[in-house]
């Protein structure tokens, strides 16, 4: 994620289609957990004054960004494992994270190895016959 203040870790040997599904639940849970926090400081928002206002004002805002980050991560997880493509080892990691380049703000290696991909390059990669859809 962009602001770093929530990530997932994945054991690539085992990555997935099904571990795209479950991270977007896991945002999904985490996003519904933002939402009950955004609803607490709402009301503490409401009922404080001063510094604690401000505070829980500051917190709101932190929660909402997050929020919206974590909505923008799931659907972004959802799509790239609703095209069907099954992640291929043999690819190499470089190119079975292209897909996620979204995902994955701190790696620009997989941006790069994604335009690649739609340009054309590793025609011999079994991920290369999503290269429009990236």
């Amino acid at each position: 994620m962009p602001s770093g203040n929530w990530g997932v870790w994945v054991y690539a040997p085992a990555f997935t289609r099904e571990t795209l599904y479950a991270v977007a639940s896991e945002a999904g849970r985490r996003e519904r957990l933002a939402a009950e926090a955004m609803t607490r400081l709402r009301s503490e928002q409401r009922g404080a004054g001063g510094r604690a206002a401000r505070r829980a004002s500051e917190e709101l805002d932190a929660e909402e960004r997050l929020a919206e980050e974590l909505r923008l991560f799931r659907l972004e997880a959802e799509r790239i494992a609703g095209l069907g493509w099954e992640p291929d080892l043999d690819d190499g990691i470089i190119l079975c994270a292209a897909p996620l380049a979204d995902l994955f703000p701190a790696w620009p290696d997989t941006s790069t190895a994604r335009a690649e991909l739609r340009r054309g390059m590793y025609r011999w990669a079994t991920v290369a016959a999503w290269a429009d859809r990236l």
